[in-house]
């Protein structure tokens, strides 16, 4: 899905400033509906999620992939990338 992606879709985000400098790729927002527990043949409720890929320009393929819920539209990429990349991020069910 990442692949066909058209280059306007993807963002070059800056999230952080590193020991070695800025901490930077490209990235994309794909709208899904995930399949979850399809090998056990669980049919749990499904729900819309997005899909936050990493494609660094240098990398043949994208390299890192998460899905996020958000009630309502996600926040803007920049702030997605942010809280992915968060260093200390801690999960809340």
């Amino acid at each position: 899905m990442a692949k066909e992606l058209p280059a306007s879709a993807w963002q070059h985000v800056t999230w952080r400033q590193g020991r070695r400098g800025p901490q930077r790729s490209r990235f994309g927002v794909i709208h899904v509906w995930a399949a979850h527990g399809w090998r056990a043949q669980q049919h749990p409720p499904r729900v819309a999620e997005w899909l936050l890929v990493e494609w660094p320009l240098d990398a043949l393929e994208p390299v890192k992939y998460g899905l996020a819920y958000f009630a309502s539209q996600p926040p803007e990429v920049r702030r997605l990338v942010r809280l992915a990349n968060a260093r200390w991020r801690i999960e809340i069910v």
